[in-house]
């Protein structure tokens, strides 16, 4: 005859909190309960916001995913109120039961992380840290140049070769694309309406990319040429391009014949301004 057996496992961590870390958002869990659960946004704010919360639930160690590169504000954050916290690895987070929400997501970690079965990820101290971003930049300076060189080898007839952003990793560019990740969530900016034009017709990840390499042009003038970024008040669409473009051509060709009104068979003044 089988025996039924229960096994119960033992709190670890009593004072415990999941956070399912996102793009837009992080779902924090310092219980298992749905009120256990809130939501709060991924800007300095947001984040402060949230640390005082888990204070103010007793709340001393928290476990979150090492998802992309959106848990490292986040992770400083925590770190800065003195929480204790295990940065751990996906595929060590994974609940294989029902249907994946950030609501489930945050309350399994938190669980996980209350029985102590999460481990944390190598963390490089601050020296280690340098040194690996120096040495990043080492690379990818080399990469570059031998790409110059390579590039300067061929006949371009004055043609722009590629817009391609090139593949690597350094501070600079994680930077980059947070703060254009950043701007895909604000509304009524030059940039933010940018954002959203790019990721109705290529999706949010080249979005992400063209939104930072648009923030890197705009730094690079501000820099190198002095140039005070002055954003567009208003964009104008493709049809309103093409229209003005052609009442500067009709401007031009009025100017060039020294045309008048009443040559054009206009009784009154024209005001080209209207056409527009």
């Amino acid at each position: 005859m089988e025996r039924k057996m229960k096994l119960g496992m033992d709190v670890v961590n009593f004072n415990a909190a999941g956070i399912d870390v996102g793009s837009r958002s992080h779902f924090v869990a310092i219980g298992q309960e749905l009120g256990d659960v809130r939501e709060f946004g991924v800007y300095a704010e947001d984040l402060t916001t949230l640390c005082k919360w888990l204070l103010e639930s007793d709340v001393t160690t928290v476990a979150m995913e090492s998802t992309g590169d959106y848990w490292q504000n986040l992770y400083v954050e925590l770190i800065s109120f003195g929480f204790e916290v295990v940065l751990a690895n996906g595929k060590f987070t994974k609940n294989a039961k029902g249907k994946k929400t950030d609501v489930k997501d945050c309350r399994w970690i938190q669980k996980l992380h209350t029985l102590g079965l999460l481990s944390g990820s190598f963390l490089p101290d601050l020296t280690t840290e340098q040194l690996r971003t120096f040495c990043r930049q080492r690379g990818n300076w080399i990469d570059l140049a031998a790409s110059a060189t390579h590039k300067n080898n061929k006949v371009s007839g004055g043609k722009i070769l590629s817009n391609r952003v090139p593949k690597g990793s350094n501070r600079l560019k994680i930077a980059l694309r947070q703060a254009a990740n950043a701007i895909g969530n604000l509304k009524d900016t030059h940039l933010s309406d940018f954002f959203r034009r790019v990721a109705y017709r290529k999706g949010r990840h080249s979005a992400v990319s063209a939104t930072a390499r648009k923030l890197a042009v705009i730094i690079w003038n501000m820099v190198t040429k002095k140039i005070q970024y002055q954003p567009p008040r208003q964009y104008l669409f493709l049809d309103q391009k093409r229209k003005l473009g052609l009442v500067n051509r009709i401007k031009k060709q009025i100017d060039k014949f020294e045309l008048k009104p009443e040559d054009l068979g206009f009784t009154n003044a024209l005001d080209i301004s209207n056409l527009i």
